[in-house]
This record gives structure tokens, sequence and C-alpha cells, in this order.
């Protein structure tokens, strides 16, 4: 048959659809805005995405910079804020071809020379949040870091929806919403950490763990000012929710610089020392270098090389000195940022920032992928002598490239 082909969205016929390309979406506020292929920019309403809450960080989602189509509304949606534009869609579905790269992780954890493994892994598409990834490392035992890396994604979820139920989402700016999830996630490690305490207090459990969780979530609109996280792609970022309990650390590979996401709890940190100090404890210095937190009186002192960490049952009562209140940074990526990297301390203390963020560029710049990446890591914390247990977990932003080796 003879005449032109004219393209086709997924599912549907091409009727009276238009197509173009996601400035921003956000999935939790379920807005956004569409550049389309005509120049015009065309308002995405509540309720306009085919499934209201495409939002993880893949070519599934609506990530800015998505090809989508789309049915026009010939009238200003009601729910657009003051000053918005007047042209409204609706049904918006991403298209077949996408041209971007979503996000792999690959991980890898070993043994070492412990008798057995207590680190955990957290790696959970958040439904209408984002992405999680986390590490938790166990110490005395694995009741506590089994609960807690079972659960923290579950009590962040519940305590996000919990407290964004109690304001309108749609009426949030970009600053708002993200002090919203930052206290989301501090909650997230109190509230857990509370749970477990009840669990450690019936059953005498005296095990802890630490942990790292990174909140990678996409949509939030950008200023003028602000570089969008995409490359060529205007008007949307995606930020980065890094909270930290111990010492475990996060990296951003940003070209070949490693910048950190997370500062370690150890006691000796001068803001630590006096926290603890204030509550009754004491920090020691071992012959080996190593700084612990205890107490100076009682029986069956206990004695932990972290200050922050979920469970420690001894020293927590009847004064916290250990907390599991974790610091938090929010970073937004740019278009040289493409990947991450999180830890355990069988890592870091071997290894400094650079040196990783080296390994995983030498790995990933030959076209290989994150689990290659996350291998080498451990291969080399090892070879440097690292006897802990050691596990990494590395984060490729697919919409970003490593720079190139040179020839």
């Amino acid at each position: 048959m003879g005449g032109r082909e004219r393209s086709r969205s997924p599912r549907t016929g091409t009727g009276d659809r238009k197509f173009g390309k996601i400035r921003w979406y956000n999935g939790r506020r379920q807005l956004g805005i569409i550049d389309g292929d005509d120049g015009r920019q065309v308002f995405l309403p509540v309720g306009g995405a085919y499934n209201q809450n495409l939002v993880p960080p893949n070519p599934g989602g609506l990530m800015h910079g998505t090809r989508v189509s789309y049915k026009p509304l010939s009238l200003a949606d009601p729910d657009a804020p003051r000053g918005a534009l007047q042209e409204a869609c609706s049904d918006v579905r991403p298209s077949e071809i996408q041209l971007l790269k979503g996000m792999d992780v690959g991980v890898e954890t070993r043994m070492g020379g412990r008798a057995s493994n207590e680190d955990r892994i957290v790696a959970n598409d958040l439904y209408d949040l984002g992405f999680l990834a986390g590490v938790f490392d166990g110490h005395g035992g694995t009741r506590c870091v089994d609960y807690v890396s079972q659960r923290f994604p579950v009590v962040l979820h519940n305590c996000y929806t919990s407290m964004a139920a109690q304001q309108p989402l749609a009426s949030l700016n970009a600053a708002q919403e993200a002090e919203l999830i930052s206290r989301a996630m501090r909650r997230a490690f109190t509230a857990t950490d509370q749970e477990y305490m009840q669990l450690a207090r019936e059953a005498n459990a005296r095990d802890g763990s630490t942990g790292l969780a990174v909140l990678i979530a996409h949509g939030f609109e950008a200023d003028q000012s602000t570089k969008p996280s995409v490359a060529g792609q205007p008007g949307g970022v995606a930020k980065l929710f890094v909270a930290n309990c111990g010492d475990c650390r996060a990296i951003l590979l940003r070209n070949r610089k490693a910048l950190r996401l997370s500062e370690d709890h150890k006691p000796e940190r001068p803001d630590e020392m006096s926290r603890i100090q204030e509550a009754g404890g004491i920090v020691i210095k071992q012959p080996c270098g190593t700084h612990r937190v205890g107490r100076s009186k009682g029986d069956n002192r206990m004695f932990l090389s972290t200050s922050r960490s979920f469970g420690d049952l001894e020293l927590k009562q009847p004064r916290p000195l250990v907390i599991a209140e974790p610091e938090l940074l929010v970073h937004t990526l740019e278009p040289e940022d493409w990947a991450a990297v999180i830890a355990c301390d069988g890592v870091w203390n071997t290894m400094s920032d650079q040196d990783v963020a080296e390994a995983v560029w030498e790995v990933m710049a030959q076209g290989q992928g994150p689990i290659e990446a996350a291998q080498e890591v451990a291969s080399r914390a090892q070879q440097t002598g690292s006897t802990d247990n050691v596990t990494v977990m590395v984060l490729r932003f697919g919409w970003s490239n490593p720079p190139p080796k040179q020839k």
C-alpha cells in the first residue's frame, strides 16, 4: 500500500495525540510540564499521566527528557496554579523510543576476614517517592541489621505518606517538597530504631547496626540559575537525599573527582565527643589508634567504634551515648554527576574517596557495568589490607556518561 506512514504511540491510536518531551514531571505531586514538538509548553495536571505516579529513574518513568505522547486539552485545567500555562494535556504516556537510559545498580558483598557477613543492602523502588539504596553494617550479631534493613524502606514510605497527607502536595514548591522528604527520612531512622529497641529490651539483645540510605528522587523543577540534571534537558532536576547514621559512607562521582556525600560518625569527632561526654560517656583511644565510646562505670561495659547506630541497647540507656539520629545532605545532581558509591567501613578503612572513584571510573570507562565496578572496589579494598566485611554498591546514572579514557 502507498501513502505516508504516521507515528503511533504505544497502546493508542494516533487520533489527536501530540508528541513532545518531559521538561519536568513530579509523580509525588502529579504535576509537570511538557515541551511539545510544536514549540509550545503544555501543563501536565494532576491525573494527566497514564498511571499518575511514574517516578522511577528509568526509561519507563517520566524522567525529564523522556519522549511522550499526550492528548491536548482545549481548556485551562482548574488544578493549574495562578499564572500557569493555559494549555494542558491528559493521557500522557512514554513513547516507544527512549533515548535516555535509566539507572543501573551493581553490588558486591564479601565476608572478608570475619566469621560471618553482617552487612546488608537495600535497593527498593518506593512507589510515588523514588529509588532507595542503602548499606547497613551490623555488629555483635545480625538480629538488628536484619530488622532495620528490612523495616527501614517500609517505615520511610509510611513516614512520607503520613506527613504528605497533612498538606496539599500540589501546592508545594521544590524547596518545600525537599524539606518534606528530608523530614521523612530523619523520622524514619529514629522510628526504625525505636521499633527495634522495644524488641531489644524484650529479648535483651545487645547487637547493633550502622546505616546509610540514599533516596534518588526525580521531578524537581529547576529555576534559571540551576543546571538541569540531564544535559540538554532544561527545566528539571533530580536530587539525592543522603542520610547517614554511623561509619558507612557515600561519594558522588563528578567526572573523575570524588565528592563526599556523608560524614563518618566517629567518637573522636569534636562535636560527637562533646555530645557523648555531656551524656555521661567517655571516649577512649586504643593502642591501634581506634577511638571507642563507652561508659566509665558499670559491669559489662561496652565500647563501640562508631558514635551513632541502630540498636546497641547498653549504650542507649539510661542516657543514650550512641544515637540513631542521622545527618542528612540533599544534593542536586548536575550533568557531570554520573555515579554514586555507597560502601561500609570495610572499604573506607583502607581506601580513600578518590581511590574508590578511580577504581569505578577505570572499570566503567572501558564499557563495563556497575557490577564489575563494585567487584573491583571490593577486590582493591581487600588487596590494601581490609579484613572486615566488604560491601559496595555502585549507582550508575545512565543519563550521564563517565569521562572517556585518553587515547
